[in-house]
């Protein structure tokens, strides 16, 4: 099995971020036509995702988020360490919650080279909904991000992920946006086979989407033009940002969940 070396993605993504961000003045954006409290009347940003999805030939399970926040400490996936995603992971791959960490740091410091090669050696793969975003009001609420460009899922994560079997969407504005752009190259069925038709058009031509109870999913059958010949699982976890009041321990248990019905976990 090929798997990305650690090496590439530290290239890939230091030339990705070269060009990851400029800014537009408030005064064209689209969003500027809408009013504004003072502090959402800052600058408007517009970023290209620094890294892109970062998926392998052994990648079976994919976190699909919407897009990085604003505070970084590394530059990949979930690299604000008030997140608990690297905390949450590194208990249930290696029995250890400081895995992912500097040991002895005088404060919370993501480990980059251990993340780094986790992502390239196991078969967890992370990708984001959008390419490129407007943010709006300078933090990195979900509400306040205007999504410009998708990501092109079956070109930059199916194809270089041929083992994929599941996505595991860690927000509901990251599902809505992989559900329509799956709708687009398949359909969907309920976890009793039924179909479900999980875009439908309302007023004003509206694209309103239904999305699964938080900790279930669709299963996800292709179509001829997507070029795939086995189906997808598709769940609905609770975001690991802080800002979700719920117990660790709780959303913990739905990624074990997910994770155990197609890997190994500790």
């Amino acid at each position: 099995m090929s798997l990305l070396d650690t090496r590439k993605i530290r290239s890939h993504v230091a030339e990705r971020a070269k060009k990851a961000t400029r800014v537009v003045s408030a005064a064209t954006a689209d969003a500027a036509t809408k009013k504004k409290t003072k502090k959402e009347e800052k600058t408007i940003v517009e970023e290209e995702h620094p890294i892109g999805p970062a998926v392998h030939a052994g990648t079976r399970v994919v976190l699909f988020g919407t897009f990085p926040p604003v505070r970084k400490q590394i530059r990949f996936y979930y690299p604000n360490p008030q997140n608990d995603m690297w905390n949450m992971l590194g208990h249930l791959f290696y029995h250890d919650r400081e895995h992912f960490y500097v040991a002895g740091a005088s404060k919370r410091t993501l480990n980059e080279a251990a993340i780094l090669h986790f992502a390239s050696t196991s078969p967890v793969g992370f990708a984001d909904h959008a390419q490129r975003v407007r943010r709006v009001a300078g933090n990195s609420s979900d509400e306040n991000i205007d999504v410009l460009q998708r990501v092109d899922v079956q070109r930059d994560i199916l194809a270089a992920a041929p083992a994929c079997e599941a996505f595991i969407a860690t927000g509901t504005a990251a599902l809505e946006g992989l559900l329509e752009m799956l709708s687009a190259l398949g359909h969907f069925e309920d976890p009793a086979g039924h179909i479900v038709e999980v875009c439908r058009v309302g007023r004003g031509g509206r694209v309103r989407t239904v999305v699964p109870p938080l900790g279930e999913g669709y299963v996800w059958r292709p179509g001829a033009q997507s070029g795939m010949t086995h189906s997808l699982r598709i769940y609905r976890a609770p975001s690991t940002s802080r800002a979700l009041p719920m117990p660790l321990e709780a959303k913990e248990g739905f990624y074990r969940t997910f994770f155990a019905s197609h890997l190994h976990l500790a």
